[in-house]
């Protein structure tokens, strides 16, 4: 993973650390949320994003009608 970049030269270990100290130093709490993860098998995954692309049609059918 390359290192993220402060200007034009790429920070080292140490600004890094030393940055992220100083943010968590603010007192803010951190607050991380993860995304549910989705349980479906694949052929119900498949089958959801058939139904959508055919809702999808359908409703680009009655626009171009309209």
């Amino acid at each position: 993973m390359p290192r993220s970049a402060n200007g034009d030269t790429p920070m080292t270990g140490a600004r890094c650390q030393a940055r992220y100290r100083a943010a968590c130093a603010g007192g803010a709490p951190v607050v991380r949320v993860r995304r549910p993860a989705d349980r479906r098998n694949r052929i119900q995954r498949w089958n959801a994003t058939i139904a959508g692309l055919a809702n999808l049609q359908a409703e680009h059918a009655n626009w171009l009608e309209a």
